[in-house]
This record gives structure tokens, sequence and C-alpha cells, in this order.
């Protein structure tokens, strides 16, 4: 994939030109997907607008302040290298990835920053999640029945209940960049009526490195028809 433009709306990389690659692999998948195991590798290489780019991550809340930063640093290039898993065991399934990032800055010493998750997920109506071989992604959550009325709690009422934990962390500092280290841990209840909409009551566990701690309570709610 070959990208190019600059930081706007639509292109937040702030990449005038980019090089994206993207493997994944299948060794397991049985039972139309209910057993399955996943890897992939990706590759990125990416030449800042301006020779300027940036670091920074909230919490995983978009209502929350940037607790990780670098700053505007002047870098000529940047290489990115990603590392994934995930499998699905019936209603359960588990996903990682992590990824690297190489900035070619010189006078700040060309420093390397990284991210990674990991998740657990379970879903308490037996569902389970769905995988798109044709792009090597999950695919949306689809009930086994609607839910139409009545008390959602109650599996013949329809819909699906899925429980989720998580674990993620950023370390943006090394050599001359301190941008400080973010420790995220969070827990989730989701429900689908529908293939359509998602209500996601979410806690999340904020540990910035020498920073204190934030509790963040956070309600989602999603509605894609498409």
């Amino acid at each position: 994939l070959f990208s190019f433009g600059q930081q706007n709306e639509d292109n937040a990389s702030g990449s005038v030109f980019s090089l994206t690659t993207r493997w994944t692999g299948l060794p397991v998948y049985r039972k139309e997907g209910r057993h399955l195991l996943h890897f992939g590798a990706s590759f990125s290489t990416r030449n800042p607008f301006g020779n300027e780019t940036r670091y920074r991550s909230r919490p995983e809340a978009r209502s929350a302040d940037f607790l990780t930063d670098t700053g505007e640093m002047q870098a000529s290039g940047i290489k990115l290298f990603g590392l994934e898993f995930a499998m699905v065991q019936g209603p359960m399934w588990a996903q990682a990835e992590y990824i690297r990032s190489n900035v070619d800055a010189q006078l700040l010493g060309d420093p390397t920053f990284m991210g990674s998750y990991g998740q657990v997920g379970f879903f308490l109506t037996g569902e389970s999640r769905p995988y798109r071989r044709n792009s090597g992604v999950f695919g949306r959550v689809q009930p086994e029945r609607n839910w139409h009325k009545g008390n959602p709690f109650k599996k013949q009422n329809g819909g699906v209940w899925e429980v989720v934990g998580r674990i993620s962390r950023v370390d943006l500092e090394d050599e001359l960049i301190d941008g400080g280290i973010l420790t995220d841990v969070s827990a989730a209840l989701n429900w689908y009526p529908n293939s359509a909409t998602r209500v996601q009551v979410n806690y999340i566990y904020a540990s910035p490195k020498n920073e204190g701690a934030a509790n963040i309570i956070v309600l989602r709610v999603g509605y894609s028809p498409w």
C-alpha cells in the first residue's frame, strides 16, 4: 500500500510517503472458525511531512488527556515492525500485538519506541468471535438471535453478552527522548443487541511511570449498520 499526502483530517500519520505491508497465516481453522489460530507480521516505512513527527498516547479513553508525549521531533524517516497473534476456542478468544518503531533522528540518538497489548474475551451466551479469512481480521459479532424486547439478561430474549480483559503498554523513553511509559489495565462488559450495535461498560486503570494513576469508567454506545 502506497500513501501520499500530508497530515489532515483523513490522514493523521503526517507522512508524505509510506509503504506498508502485512502478512498473516492461519495454521488452524476448524468448525467454521470456532477453533482457529492466527499469526501475523507487518512492516511500514514512513517519511514524515516537514521532517517532524510526534508520538503520544491517551489511556485508551478519548476524553482523557495524553499521558505520554514525545513532543515534536526532527526525524527523516520511521520504520515500524509488528507482530500479531490471535486464537479462538469456542466462546473464548485471545489476541496480542507488538509494534516497534525505529525513528531516524540522529540529533536525538535515533530512538526506538515500543507498544504492545494482550486481551482475552469470553462470550457468556456461547457465540464465537467471527474471523474474515479474506483479510485476516476479526469481523463483527453476529448474535444467534437479535434482541427484540424484554430482559436483556435472559438468553431467550436474544442478544450477546461478552466479558473482556486487557493490558497494554507504550514506551516512549529512549536515547534523548523522555516521552514517558504508560501501562493500562482494563476490563469491559459488552452487550450486542444485534450485529450493528454494541453497548460497552469499560473500566480502565491507567498507570503512567512516576506520575500516579488514573481510574476511568467509560460507557460507550456504537452503531454501525454497514
